[in-house]
């Protein structure tokens, strides 16, 4: 069923990119900064086929990975999380592209501010992922520290669970705020690099004892 699901979406990505295909200008608008302003053009075949590819692309590689992970055996313990994850990763690149695909037929939207709930909707799924994720080689919080230990690869992705939660819901001032995307910037920076000293000082703990 949840293959099904993918597949669907991936069919409707080309699907509206066919129906639109005449009602579009030779060259679209497809990035746009903080403030909402056009800053990137490409071709209108480029344009209209790029997220659809790269959707495939994406459902391929992360139906890949399971089956080259050394520890593919814990997988299985949060497969349904990880299908979810999956599944809301192509739902995020179909509404990205629906989106340009409106603004280019001259619909009045704010690109930037829309993303924004949906970012906040896909590190919801990532807190859920990684509050149900087993040690694998691919999958979750990867470092040296959290791979050598099961009690730490535990605690850090229970601690980072909790944090991409609250970014989730943080994320939505910038709805309100879209020209300061910058700190949402840092803070997803501020937010890894806080997670891979956990990890680190965890294991430090560990292996005092």
């Amino acid at each position: 069923m949840k293959i099904k699901l993918i597949h669907l979406m991936i069919a409707l990505g080309f699907l509206v990119s066919i129906l639109a295909y005449p009602k579009l200008p030779d060259t679209l608008a497809t990035h746009w900064n903080a403030k909402g302003e056009v800053n990137g053009y490409s071709s209108k075949t480029f344009g209209l086929f790029l997220m659809p590819i790269m959707a495939i692309f994406m459902y391929a590689l992360m139906r890949i990975i399971p089956k080259l992970d050394p520890l593919k055996k814990n997988l299985k313990k949060f497969e349904t999380q990880y299908h979810k994850f999956i599944e809301q990763i192509i739902a995020f690149l179909l509404y990205v592209h629906v989106l340009t695909l409106a603004y280019n037929m001259g619909f009045l939207i704010d690109v930037t501010r829309l993303i924004i709930p949906a970012l906040a909707v896909l590190f919801w799924q990532v807190s859920d992922l990684l509050k149900h994720s087993e040690q694998t080689w691919f999958i979750g919080i990867r470092t040296p520290w959290t791979l050598s230990s099961k009690k730490v690869w535990k605690k850090t992705h229970e601690l980072g669970a909790k944090l991409f939660k609250y970014m989730a819901v943080f994320t939505l001032i910038f709805v309100i705020f879209p020209e300061k995307m910058l700190w949402f910037v840092v803070m997803i920076l501020t937010l890894t690099l806080y997670l891979l000293y956990y990890s680190y000082q965890e294991y430090a703990k560990e292996n005092k004892k």
